[in-house]
């Protein structure tokens, strides 16, 4: 019997990823999401704030880069 994979990762709970995401763009590319119902909101919040972003960059990522790419 072959065994489930496990459950997706985001970017923010998956330290590589995000890393190698920091690597290709700027923090002002990057919005906030989740992959609910696998992670949790605070998950992700978590791990952009474990990342180590400084407060200016978590705004932009979780409410400033969605609002200026709606025209909010």
């Amino acid at each position: 019997m072959q065994r489930f994979p496990p459950p997706r990762r985001n970017a923010a709970t998956a330290s590589y990823a995000l890393a190698s995401l920091m690597k290709l763009v700027d923090p002002a590319q990057v919005v906030f999401g989740t992959d609910f119902p696998y992670r949790t909101s605070l998950d992700t919040v978590n791990g952009l704030v474990n990342y180590g972003y400084g407060q200016k960059d978590l705004d932009a990522i979780t409410q400033g880069n969605a609002g200026r790419l709606l025209a909010l």
